[in-house]
């Protein structure tokens, strides 16, 4: 069982049904190989705890913070402006046209 942690990303969700997991833990989910030819990063969970709700993050991973992970996290304003720009033309170039966010998502223990 992991400890409960907050992941921060810049970047655009999807929710995933369960029938699809089983692509995501075999890396071949049609939005993973989509995000992986664009060199985008991608984060994907169970954000549901006990009610299941699957989630993929494509983007930027900014950080992990919990007990089992990193504490803080910093970036400068120039080394954020260039990182959004970055995650921006990525994802278009990957065909995503929804815009960006800033997500701050809560991971419960599982």
């Amino acid at each position: 069982m992991s400890v409960e942690s907050t992941i921060a990303f810049y970047g655009i969700q999807f929710e995933v049904p369960a029938s699809e997991v089983e692509q995501l833990e075999l890396r071949c989910h049609p939005l993973l190989l989509k995000a992986k030819t664009a060199s985008l990063q991608h984060y994907w969970a169970n954000f549901g705890g006990i009610d299941p709700k699957y989630e993929i993050l494509i983007g930027k991973k900014l950080a992990v913070l919990g007990l089992e992970n990193s504490f803080e996290f910093v970036i400068t304003c120039s080394e954020l402006q260039a990182m959004i720009e970055d995650v921006r033309q990525k994802l278009l170039t990957a065909g995503f046209e929804d815009e960006p966010k800033l997500l701050i998502q809560y991971l419960p223990p599982n």
